[in-house]
Order: C-alpha cells, then structure tokens, then sequence
C-alpha cells in the first residue's frame, strides 16, 4: 500500500541570524484571514470596523494565554512546577486548542463588557465564523510540525510521519483543518 512520507522541514525560511517557522507562517495568515473576514462581515452588516483590530487583539491574546495555561496546567504540570521560566516561552512548544477557546470566549466577554454596541451572543455568533480559518490555518501548522498524529491507519492517504516513527496514521489534523 502507498503511504505519503511526510517530514516536512518546520522553518519555512533561514536567514542563518532569523528564521521564520511554518507555524508561525499559519499562526500570521490566521490573524489576517480572521480580520478580513471579519472586515467583510461588519461591512455587509453596514456595521463599524473600527473596532475590529481590538476585537482580533482580544481574542488572540486571550486564546493564547487561555491555550498556554491549559497545556502548563493539564499536560506537562510537573516540568512546568520545576521550570516556572519556561510557561512564558510559547514559541518553545505547547498550545491547547480548547485553553485557545476558553481564553478567547473569556477574552470576548470582557470586550463585549466594555463595548456595549458590540451585544456578547451577536458578537459570538459572528466571531465564530472567523474563529474558522484561524482554527483551519493553525492545524495546517500542526502538520507542518508533524504534530497531534493520528492513530495508525491502512489507508492509501496514510501519513508516515517520519519525525514521530515509521508507522502509517490518519492525518488527524488534516482531517481537522479540511472540517473547519
């Protein structure tokens, strides 16, 4: 059976002093696909964009916190108790999605608080359209790094992932980003 041999390289880019990650790449195009499309959905609603940029600030910033608290707390506990220095080194490793949500729903119930012409279920409910291509680019990331892989899988569009072992698995994330 034909499997795809997967080990891409996780830089995109190395200029020997700075290098440019595909997660990172993922994690950029997740930001502005979330803020053009928001863009268009406030313009269709005839609704002000102006504060779009601070809505996007919000989220990403509370998703973050919210997917690197859950992963401190839940996943790698005991490393993270002895090395405390490490929880603020998100580019080292180590997002939960579903802290991601928590943090970014968390994040837009305090926006909502302070921006009453932003009403909190009407706010959501268009949010999570964009919320999306976040989730959907961030997983193409995941697979870039050959992470989150799946169980093992007789497939032809089994994944060797090459970087993890030699054993052929559904590509979990894939599956994941093409269903957002």
């Amino acid at each position: 059976m034909l499997h795809i041999f997967w080990n891409p390289d996780p830089t995109a880019l190395d200029l020997g002093f700075f290098s440019i990650q595909w997660y990172g790449i993922m994690w950029g195009l997740s930001i502005i696909s979330t803020y053009l499309l928001g863009e268009w959905i406030l313009k269709t609603l005839k609704r002000d964009t102006q504060k779009l940029a601070t809505i996007v600030q919000y989220i990403f910033i509370g998703g973050v916190i919210g997917a690197r608290l859950v992963h401190v707390l839940f996943y790698d506990w005991e490393f993270f108790s002895q090395n405390p220095h490490f929880i603020l080194m998100v580019w080292k490793g180590g997002l939960a999605s579903h802290g991601g949500l928590i943090g970014g729903i968390i994040a837009l119930m305090v926006f909502c608080k302070r921006n009453p012409d932003y009403p909190l279920f009407w706010t959501m409910d268009h949010a999570a359209i964009t919320i999306l291509f976040l989730s959907s680019f961030i997983r193409f990331g995941n697979l870039m790094n050959s992470e989150l892989v799946g169980k093992p899988a007789d497939v032809p569009w089994a994944f060797v992932f090459l970087q993890y072992d030699n054993i052929p698995r559904h590509p979990v994330v894939l599956y994941e980003s093409m269903a957002y």
